[in-house]
């Protein structure tokens, strides 16, 4: 089993769930990664470049070559043949999700839209526009067949898909306002 994770250090990683070590970062992004998500074949990535990669983990943790010598020894990398790039998003991204049957994901965050991909493929299946933003958490049922969207205000919306029927809208828990003291 493996742990793959992604944070401020800008890195995706794979770790052993056993030992707890590093078996490989990845990838490496210029900005902060805020989500990750993975079916155990592939992982997908993705925070404030608005990035959206996948990754064919047997590949990516097969083992690395070194070419010339010395001081000029390089590693040869595969990052190639294991990144499958989704398009680009349109904002930054907050939070992705996987169906319970591990064939689809929702991609979510400062626009006000989610997007809905198949993963084996990296084809975009629905989009739901007009939602709440930020989104700060989506959910998807087994089949992708509903979308769970959390935005930062409290609502909470339900959605049929791929049509991106709405078919709830609620306030679960009033938001309460704080008042600082002076």
């Amino acid at each position: 089993k493996k742990l793959i994770t992604a944070g401020r250090d800008k890195a995706t990683k794979v770790a052993s769930v056993e030992t707890g070590k590093l078996l490989r970062t990845v990838d490496s992004s210029p900005e902060r990664v805020s989500s990750v998500v993975t079916d155990g074949v592939f992982a997908v990535s993705a925070g404030k470049s608005r990035t959206l990669i996948g990754y064919q983990l047997d590949v990516a943790l097969q083992n690395i070559s070194v070419t010339g010598a010395g001081n000029g020894a390089k590693p040869i990398t595969r990052r190639n043949q294991y990144v499958k790039n989704f398009e680009g998003q349109p904002g930054e991204v907050i939070d992705i999700s996987l169906s319970g049957n591990r064939k689809s994901i929702a991609v979510a965050g400062m626009a006000a839209e989610v997007r809905i991909y198949t993963i084996a493929d990296r084809k975009r299946t629905a989009i739901v526009t007009g939602v709440r933003v930020p989104v700060f958490c989506v959910a998807l049922n087994q089949d992708a067949s509903l979308l769970a969207v959390g935005s930062r205000d409290g609502y909470l919306e339900v959605f049929r898909l791929p049509k991106a029927e709405r078919i709830l809208s609620r306030i679960p828990v009033p938001m309460k306002k704080t008042v600082s003291s002076r």
